[in-house]
């Protein structure tokens, strides 16, 4: 487990970032995007493994051989009857043949408003943000999580401030999590750098669970029945 701020790097000004990014050969050929639909995935967000403090869905819908995203995150910190924390992210991606074609997302982090947008643009993908305009490789994953290919990337787009994040993860190899109403084993993973979390995956590369250190609290993901 890992200390970050509360998912506001979970989940430079300038037009061109290129330096220090990986692109992956064969990529196409590896990701889960096409062509089966993935499963809606739900998740409880908890705190110290006791308290709901919110939620975190995801809704896929195929056209042809588009796959749209759609995802969003509720959470909310009570002291009493107090709201002391809330966390609203909406983010919609839009897949083509294997590679990031558009994403849009808006995020209320306790009442500071970030909007990105990225688009495909030939062999680049465009992206506007808290920082600027950014010009990356194509094959750029988002810190959306969902593709198990996540972990073996280097830098990841983050979807709430569109700036790249540096990360490297190591296996934690087979372990017992919980999941739904009892338990599964599934596959972890341990990544640091300017992320950091605890991120398991089933056999069948489903996204199972989340974990971080925030404010000496720990906030994990509960796998739920499948979103509706």
């Amino acid at each position: 487990m890992y200390r970050r701020n509360f998912l506001a790097t979970a989940l430079y000004s300038g037009t061109t970032i290129l330096a220090g990014m990986r692109s992956f050969a064969g990529f196409a050929d590896t990701l889960s995007v096409a062509p089966v639909t993935p499963q809606n995935l739900s998740f409880t967000v908890l705190r110290d493994r006791e308290d709901v403090i919110g939620y975190h869905r995801l809704y896929f819908q195929r056209n042809d051989t588009e796959l749209r995203v759609d995802i969003a995150i509720n959470l909310e910190v009570m002291f009493g009857p107090i709201t002391v924390f809330s966390y609203q992210h909406q983010n919609q991606e839009i897949w083509r043949e294997s590679l990031l074609y558009s994403l849009q997302t808006r995020t209320n982090d306790n009442g500071t408003i970030y909007e990105v947008e990225g688009m495909k643009q030939g062999e680049f993908f465009h992206v506007r943000g808290e920082q600027g305009d950014l010009v990356l490789p194509s094959d750029i994953m988002p810190t959306s999580y969902w593709q198990r290919e996540s972990v073996n990337r280097q830098a990841l787009l983050d979807t709430q401030y569109g700036i790249v994040r540096q990360v490297a993860a190591n296996e934690l190899g087979r372990q017992v999590i919980p999941f739904g109403d009892g338990e599964t084993p599934a596959n972890g993973y341990r990544v640091n750098g300017e992320l950091e979390m605890d991120i398991w995956y089933l056999d069948n590369d489903q996204w199972a669970g989340l974990s971080f250190i925030n404010r000496d609290s720990e906030i994990s993901y509960l796998r739920d029945t499948l979103a509706t």
